[in-house]
């Protein structure tokens, strides 16, 4: 909010505009002197002043920071006030900025928002902004000034601001065009990669895509259904289920299957007592932690001894490997899994090679398990995340949230170890190092685009990491997915096509943008119009555009803060 204490004795507080919102144009008799702040009935008379020329055209979009409310009775005014343009203003889609669209309220997020509205492209909206930033430096001089010096000093800085955005266009679109192509092949792969089951793509291509009203707020296949995440109790036990059921599910092959199978299970204790250890090391260690630990490291003894059993008499060539291995900790002691010899030579040389083999499929399945359990945690940390900003408040509320969500990053974090363990088994077994589908997890790879919030600045340049495409053990459509999960699903690949789509838009605007139109620009010099557009191979036309032989488009952006009534260029 303005301070109103600074347009004290001032007959003028500023202005509002229209600009393009392509290229930044600032639109003819579309600058109106605000007399007592930001009033609709100035904004009308501007964008009524730009949309003169726009009654043959089909389609009309405004981007406004303020749209959520500006729209509600704009026909009912226009039609007072400016009735022949009541047609276009009826047709006429209404957004919101990107980056004030984080300001409004989560209603918002879904029904004005650029990243999900058809035909739009990657337009930001936010040009405006560009021009106060640079013509806000001329507030120093033109405040001391008479009305009509006023207005032809500021005419002149707005005709030059116009003239310097054409000549600088060609550079520019070029530049756009060939970041949109990559761009546009990225989003298309990553929307591409995204598994899915026939049955549920049928059945979410036949939703519909526009936001609508339900039980007093706003639904949109854009945005999850769920009001929070399940409890951590109700993690715990759908993980709990998988891990039996995959147990289960060995059991049914015998031989050296189960012995890798319980070996594998082994290893998994092993490391979990290491870590348990080393979380307990220091002052705060209670008897009962110690008397757990000692407990831990006699049942693991035991699980060893009736393993190396079976190892012994069915590979006698590591008999001696384990007699020479320190046998002090359970958890430090070597299982000599086939994993163990990095070579093959070395596997032959002591009859494990067929076992290796049949390690490399029960790892392939580990590391599936692995990232199917990361990418549960991740959902349920973004949810928790945006739970407890939107619903948590008060120091003891927050204190009990933190200590939920370090426990999840906690049961993340062992399943990332488990994918890395297998992960690096794998490629001692003989997986290649540049393989393309279990590459290596870095921490720089646990994340996901938001869900349960509006889409986010910089989304549609960032790719969600691979971990999203590779590794899934069941299909997402499984009857053991639960709801909140599979509502999860949904809305990213909802996200993921209108991020492919905005940038397809982009690339045939950008391509449309290029074609040159004679005759549709025209910059006046003095008082004086010229055609400027011969000489070069790019138009300015306000955005108007052909996208699958739609009739012409044009959208506008409506801003504030200029100092003029008056200019020549006509975009």
């Amino acid at each position: 909010m303005q301070n109103k204490a600074k347009f004290k004795n001032t007959e003028i507080t500023g202005v509002v505009a229209v600009v393009c919102a392509r290229h930044g144009i600032i639109q003819p008799g579309a600058v109106v002197d605000l007399q007592k702040g930001e009033r609709y009935a100035n904004a009308d008379y501007a964008l009524a002043q730009a949309l003169r020329e726009c009654t043959s055209l089909q389609d009309v979009g405004l981007t406004y920071d303020v749209a959520c409310q500006y729209m509600v009775h704009l026909v009912t005014r226009f039609r007072q006030h400016f009735p022949t343009l009541v047609p276009v203003v009826s047709r006429m889609t209404a957004l919101i900025p990107k980056m004030h669209l984080a300001g409004h309220k989560l209603d918002c997020g879904y029904r004005w928002s650029l990243n999900f509205t058809y035909g739009v492209g990657r337009t930001c909206g936010e040009l405006i902004e560009t021009v106060w930033s640079e013509l806000n430096q001329a507030n120093g001089s033109v405040k001391e000034m008479n009305h009509g010096h006023r207005h032809d000093t500021l005419d002149d800085l707005y005709s030059d601001w116009n003239w310097s955005k054409v000549q600088n266009m060609s550079d520019s679109l070029y530049h756009s065009l060939i970041d949109a192509q990559g761009m546009a092949k990225q989003a298309q792969i990553a929307f591409e990669n995204i598994p899915m089951a026939p049955h549920v793509l049928v059945e979410w291509e036949a939703m519909i895509t526009e936001p609508y009203k339900e039980g007093g707020e706003w639904r949109s296949v854009y945005r999850p259904r769920f009001a929070k995440a399940p409890t951590q109790v109700a993690i715990f036990q759908e993980l709990s289920l998988k891990e039996h059921a995959a147990e289960r599910a060995g059991t049914a092959v015998g031989g050296n299957a189960v012995f890798l199978n319980t070996g594998l299970r082994i290893h998994a204790h092993q490391r979990h007592l290491k870590e348990q250890s080393r979380s307990t090391t220091g002052t705060d260690t209670t008897p009962q932690m110690e008397a757990e630990i000692a407990s831990s490291r006699l049942k693991l003894r035991r699980d060893i001894e009736k393993w190396r059993k079976y190892q012994i008499e069915h590979f006698p060539a590591l008999q001696a490997l384990i007699s020479d291995a320190p046998h002090e900790d359970p958890e430090e002691e070597s299982l000599f899994l086939p994993s163990h010899f990095p070579t093959t030579s070395q596997r032959q040389k002591l009859g494990v090679y067929d076992l290796g083999l049949k390690e490399m499929e029960l790892r392939r399945g580990e590391a599936n398990d692995a990232l199917d359990s990361v990418r549960l945690c991740i959902k349920q940390l973004s949810v928790n995340l945006a739970f407890k900003k939107k619903e948590i408040r008060g120091q003891r509320d927050n204190t009990r949230a933190q200590s939920i969500l370090k426990s999840s990053i906690s049961e993340r974090d062992k399943y990332v170890q488990k994918y890395r363990v297998a992960q690096a088994a794998m490629i001692r077994l003989g997986m290649a190092a540049d393989n393309t589908t279990y590459l290596p997890l870095r921490d720089t790879d646990l994340w996901m685009k938001a869900i349960v919030e509006g889409h986010a600045l910089g989304d549609g340049r960032r790719e969600e990491s691979w971990i999203w495409r590779t590794g899934f053990g069941t299909t997402p459509s499984d009857a053991s997915r639960t709801e909140w999960e599979k509502d999860v699903d949904r809305v990213q690949w909802f996200r993921a096509r209108a991020h492919r789509d905005r940038w397809r838009e982009e690339v045939e605007i950008l391509e449309e943008e290029f074609r040159p139109h004679t005759g549709r620009l025209r910059v006046a010099v003095g008082r004086t119009l010229t055609n400027r557009l011969t000489c070069m191979k790019v138009y300015c036309t306000g955005s108007i555009f052909n996208q699958n032989n739609r009739t012409d488009t044009i959208r506008w952006d409506l801003g504030r803060n200029i100092r003029a009534d008056n200019l020549f260029c006509r975009c």
